[in-house]
């Protein structure tokens, strides 16, 4: 699926055929789950309803503990590929960090 339009990932989980992103919009925080074919939207926040992103991040949270936010968002193309990249290279500095 190609989609060259990038966008502000603010959390991202990669299983082996599947991204969960997180994305920070103008107006709300998106969560997408997005395979090889397809980029589906699973739930919208606007962000007018949280005083801030760290505000937010920490509402989310409590009803998901196992989503990680980054402290500073990336932009990346809305597409598996890109985001896959993304999530290697960020699991390579995280291996390398720890070493």
């Amino acid at each position: 699926m190609k989609n060259d339009k990038t966008v502000k990932v603010i959390s991202l989980e990669a299983t082996q055929n599947t991204m969960c992103v997180w994305v920070e919009s103008t107006d709300a925080y998106i969560r997408y789950e997005i395979t090889p074919t397809q980029i589906d939207e699973m739930e919208r926040h606007l962000k007018g309803i949280y005083s801030s992103y760290e505000h937010f991040a920490a509402v989310v949270g409590k009803f998901d503990p196992y989503t990680f936010f980054f402290i500073e968002p990336v932009r990346v193309p809305l597409t598996f590929d890109a985001l896959r990249d993304e999530a290697n290279r960020r699991r390579q500095a995280n291996q390398i960090q720890g070493s």
